[in-house]
C-alpha cells in the first residue's frame, strides 16, 4: 500500500533510520495523517506540513 519494497519497510520496522519521504509514504498508507500535526507544535505550521507532505508524496 505505501509503494515500498519489503527490505525498506523491515528497515523502519526495525527502528533503522528512514527518509521523510519513507515515514510520510508509510504514514499515509496506515491510514494515519494526522500523526504528522504531533510534528507540529500546537499546529502552528500545519499549512507548511500539508505543502511537504502533498510535494514528498
Amino acid at each position: 500500500m505505501a509503494g515500498l519494497s519489503t527490505e525498506i519497510l523491515c528497515s523502519v520496522k526495525s527502528g533503522h533510520g528512514t527518509t521523510v519521504r519513507t515515514l510520510l509514504a508509510v504514514v499515509r498508507a496506515l491510514g494515519h495523517e494526522e500523526w504528522l500535526n504531533a510534528l507540529v507544535a500546537d499546529g502552528a505550521a500545519t499549512s507548511t506540513m500539508d505543502e511537504v507532505c502533498r510535494t514528498l508524496v
